[in-house]
């Protein structure tokens, strides 16, 4: 059989309510063979039944079941795992592909022997569909249209405002990723995403970025991309330590990039410290706190304004890219 020029990846979880028209949209690339490969991660509603039935439907659909939940990164290197095309591309189950946008971001690549390329994200709210604006200004990603490691380590810090380049939703080049032995970490719940596309970038892979919004991106309050606690944030600190702290091999951008991360992250530790005493009333430890870290104030003060703003019915539903 001819394999298909890309895979699109679905990890699912509870997602019956939109994994068809995730689905559909990936089928309905016009002029670029797929596959979709869903992975149903141990969800207790009807995801898998509704893509068994759409599977049953189109050959192109397959579906994999995980017993135990696995999370996004054990989910989709459950799908790359199982892939046939020369591309894989990433699609949450909540989100959608404009059309045409494989072909589109295939053919650059293909053209400009990318190993990574990625678009600009349409920023949707999830309850009511409607589009907001993209995540990107289109300048922004003109000045990085191939990007490089410690760009992207800055556009990740945890004090820059607006939306995280981890957020992008490359195709990935496949062989890439098998002959250099990368996959998403199985051990985090919560930017996977980063660290995979870290390494990639790390192992010299060519990231074309195009200014198109062909991705829609569902943006749902409360959502799991958006829960940092402190045992998330010491997880992503050690993480970032544990991988990149041997940084004599690392050019010198990219380490100072690293720094300026995990400071980043530290600053944000102290904020959460801060809050929690705040909201226990216990204004002295709060003070304490952050007079240990005064370059954590910004932060601190920043959430503060926010908070009061969504008491007041002042904030919108979701903090938009400024």
């Amino acid at each position: 059989m001819i394999p298909p020029r890309v895979s699109v990846v679905v990890p699912a979880h509870n997602a019956a309510p939109t994994i068809t028209a995730a689905i559909g949209s990936a089928l309905e690339q016009a002029s670029c063979a797929v596959e979709v490969i869903v992975v149903d991660d141990a969800s207790g509603d009807a995801t898998a039944a509704v893509v068994a039935a759409l599977a049953a439907r189109d050959a192109r659909v397959r579906l994999v079941r995980n017993e135990a939940n696995l999370g996004p990164a054990g989910a989709r290197n459950a799908a790359i795992g199982l892939a046939r095309g020369i591309w894989i591309a990433l699609l949450d189950a909540d989100d959608t592909f404009a059309p045409g946008r494989l072909e589109r971001l295939v053919d650059h690549a293909e053209a400009e022997a990318a190993d990574l390329v990625s678009d600009n994200l349409l920023l949707v709210d999830g309850p009511t569909g409607q589009a907001l604006c993209p995540a990107w200004p289109a300048s922004l990603l003109a000045a990085h249209a191939w990007l490089q490691p410690a760009a992207f380590i800055d556009r990740n810090r945890f004090d820059r405002r607006g939306i995280a380049f981890g957020y992008m939703k490359p195709v990935i080049r496949r062989d890439f990723l098998d002959r250099h032995k990368l996959r998403f970490d199985e051990s985090l719940r919560i930017a996977e995403d980063y660290h995979l596309f870290l390494d990639c970038l790390l192992a010299s892979a060519r990231w074309r970025v195009l200014a198109e919004p062909l991705y829609r991106y569902a943006m749902w309050p409360g959502s799991t991309s958006r829960q940092l606690d402190r045992k998330t944030l010491q997880r992503l600190l050690a993480m970032s330590r544990e991988r990149y702290g041997r940084r004599e091999g690392l050019p010198r951008e990219v380490a100072g990039a690293l720094v300026r991360r995990e400071r980043s992250i530290e600053r944000f530790l102290v904020h959460v410290d801060a809050a929690a005493a705040f909201r226990a009333g216990n204004y002295r430890r709060m003070l304490a706190v952050l007079a240990r870290r005064p370059d954590a104030l910004p932060v601190f003060a920043e959430a503060c304004r926010q908070g009061a703003l969504k008491r007041l019915g002042l904030m919108p539903r979701h903090r938009l890219p400024v």
